[in-house]
């Protein structure tokens, strides 16, 4: 279906353009882009933006590239010899976008152009010219990263390239070094380790000494190569391959469609002893064992998204990932099995990239960006204890943590009050279960908490919590915690809140219900002149504050 889209944008390209040459213009007409040693470039549509040039024989404009106003682009890119070297982009509004590379001849005024391979944001880095008008480019959508070499070979269709066959990554490459070799049969390029890098116009074979090395390690290699080849969805096929200690035939771990642009690079990458592990990919995961010099691939079910990886010294490997599934997604700490891989926990929040790692005393531990550090057992945890899980509040005695049992099918939010030694369950979810935890305040040894369920489908709670126990009131799931202005907790437990959505306040009471409960909530009062932060609190019978001018206010609550 997606290669049918592009080849219907190829015929209204090609529609377009034969109804804008037929309007009348001349070398002299339009808004000038480009005008250098004889070669002028235009911008002169009518019904689409329409970019022409005329060279020093020119003796009427030849049209480069024409486009719906709004939905593409035009750049002069390069001049090489005769050659302009130009690139058009066009995109629709559903999204996805094409673009096309040409030149323009400046002494004989012909025109080719040929489309790139990639689905989005294709820009040239670098462009080179053969002699027979092929073209050789390094192209992609982050001039640092996500980078290939391509090649547009002539076509036998006048005014036509072929579509690019990309031929390589271009790794650590000297910018500007990019050229045709042996007879225009090969592309070269320097790196900047003092080597030269070159690969047949017509592509390589997935062979162990063929394509980019990604990583290697006692004599296993693992390789990103590009070979002419088609996937199932009609695109150029990027293989992910390795080669183990002694193999001659390599094997193919991996196959994506180059359309996507999603390369096959090292992705945290991390070395401990002999071994070495990375993501790749999207949801790829490679182990070189450099030993035995064996390669490993593993795709874990599920997953979407890698974002860590870390092994130990014995080979164990941990990551931490997002998962997707119907109705949910979220993040979780693995560890890879014999089998496949397992959860371990929660993360508790955005992880610092980089800092997954595995201890000597058998722990994964991780570094959270509000600053917490958390850690887990290899091996799984074993008991609820208040040290246990991922902690989502650690601070002044108070720890509230989530903790995924080994070999459980639930993972549940426990508490641990100030000065309690046992954790006190505050909520039960599925395996892939997640929450929010806000603190709202301390009062007489009490601690009001809100919970939110963030990956999977629960009420939201307002929690009070002390030494001797929960109390906690459900606020269903469009409850919005963030227009709470202020929060009060009572010596048995009850819960004051004061509201503000847009110019309206309310001041509301969660009561003691039937023991573990508070009840529905019940507006007390709606203050016009508002509630001044941390003025609420509960005075004997009363819960009073002040306004926002700074008046005392106050309504009974028995």
């Amino acid at each position: 279906m997606i290669r049918l889209a592009l080849l219907v944008f190829a015929a209204l390209l090609v529609f377009s353009g034969s109804a804008e040459a037929a309007v009348n213009r001349t070398c002299a007409s339009g808004t000038t882009v480009y005008e250098k040693d004889g070669v002028r470039v235009f911008e002169a549509g009518r019904s689409d933006d329409s970019w022409f040039a005329c060279g020093p024989t020119s003796t009427r404009p030849s049209l480069l590239w024409t486009v719906s106003p709004a939905y593409g682009h035009f750049a002069v890119t390069a001049r090489i010899g005769d050659k302009l070297v130009f690139e058009g982009d066009g995109w629709g509004e559903g999204g996805g976008e094409n673009t096309f590379v040409g030149w323009f001849d400046a002494r004989t005024s012909e025109v080719r152009r040929g489309e790139l391979a990639g689905g989005v944001s294709n820009t040239p880095y670098e462009v080179t010219v053969a002699a027979d008008g092929s073209l050789g480019l390094v192209v992609g959508f982050d001039e640092e990263a996500s980078l290939r070499v391509g090649h547009l070979k002539l076509s036998s269709t006048p005014g036509a390239l072929q579509r690019e066959l990309v031929l390589a990554t271009p790794g650590a490459r000297v910018p500007g070094s990019l050229a045709f070799a042996d007879g225009d049969r090969a592309l070269t390029w320097r790196l900047q380790d003092g080597t030269t890098r070159s690969v047949p116009t017509s592509g390589e074979a997935v062979t162990c000494t063929s394509g980019t090395t990604i990583a290697e390690a006692g004599g296993a290699r693992v390789f990103e190569v590009f070979p002419n080849r088609k996937t199932d969805r009609g695109f150029q096929a990027d293989v992910l391959a390795a080669c183990a200690r002694g193999a001659t035939k390599p094997r193919e771990l991996g196959v994506s469609d180059v359309y996507d642009q999603q390369l096959w690079g090292a992705l945290a990458l991390s070395r401990a002893g002999d071994w070495t592990a990375f993501a790749t990919g999207l949801s790829g995961l490679v182990v070189l064992d450099g030993t035995t010099g064996q390669v490993r691939f593993v795709e874990p079910r599920g997953v979407s998204f890698l974002q860590d990886v870390a092994i130990s010294a014995a080979g164990e490997v941990v990551f931490i990932a997002r998962e997707s599934w119907t109705g949910g997604t979220g993040s979780f700490v693995f560890r890879v099995t014999d089998r496949a891989s397992e959860r371990l926990a929660t993360p508790g929040g955005e992880t610092v990239p980089g800092s997954l790692a595995v201890t000597g005393d058998g722990r994964a531990t991780w570094q959270i960006k509000d600053g917490l550090a958390q850690s887990t057992p290899l091996a799984g945890e074993a008991a609820v204890t208040c040290g246990a899980g991922t902690a989502l509040i650690d601070r002044d005695g108070l720890r509230v943590f989530e903790l995924m049992l080994k070999g459980g099918k639930h993972t549940r939010l426990y508490v641990c009050p100030p000065g309690a030694a046992t954790p006190v369950l505050l909520r039960t979810g599925p395996r892939r279960a997640g929450w929010e935890v806000a603190e709202f305040g301390r009062e007489r040894g009490r601690v009001a908490l809100y919970l939110g369920a963030e990956t999977h489908f629960d009420d939201d709670y307002l929690v009070s919590i002390s030494a001797a126990g929960v109390r906690a009131a459900s606020l269903g799931q469009t409850y919005s915690w963030g227009y709470i202005r202020g929060v009060a907790v009572a010596p048995d437990g009850r819960i004051g809140v004061a509201h503000r959505r847009g110019s309206r306040w309310r001041v509301t009471l969660f009561d003691r219900g039937r023991p573990g409960r508070l009840k529905r909530e019940r507006t007390l009062a709606r203050p016009r002149d508002g509630v001044r932060p941390g003025t609420l609190a509960f005075s004997g019978r009363r819960l009073v504050w002040r306004s926002r001018a700074g008046a005392s206010r106050g309504v009974r609550v028995q």
